[in-house]
């Protein structure tokens, strides 16, 4: 029996990096067909592919996104 593995499932897609502000990760996650972008610490080449060493240090959701500025609209409304 054949089975699948990760690579035939994986497709490009945006990063993060963990010194980007949350409006370019969210206009990033906006712009993209995915509803979480992995965070990625580490150099890419002049191609955009990750060099060796690279890692993925964290996910963000559109959740986090929401649980994040929601406070601070709630905070300016006041």
């Amino acid at each position: 029996m054949s089975f699948i593995r990760a690579a035939q499932l994986s497709r490009e897609t945006p990063i993060a990096r963990p010194t980007d502000d949350l409006g370019l990760v969210a206009q990033n996650l906006r712009e993209s067909q995915y509803d979480a972008l992995p965070v990625i610490e580490g150099e890419l080449d002049r191609t955009g592919k990750l060099q060796s060493g690279a890692r993925v240090v964290g996910i963000v959701f559109e959740y986090d996104l929401a649980a994040a500025v929601l406070p601070l609209l709630a905070v300016q409304e006041t």
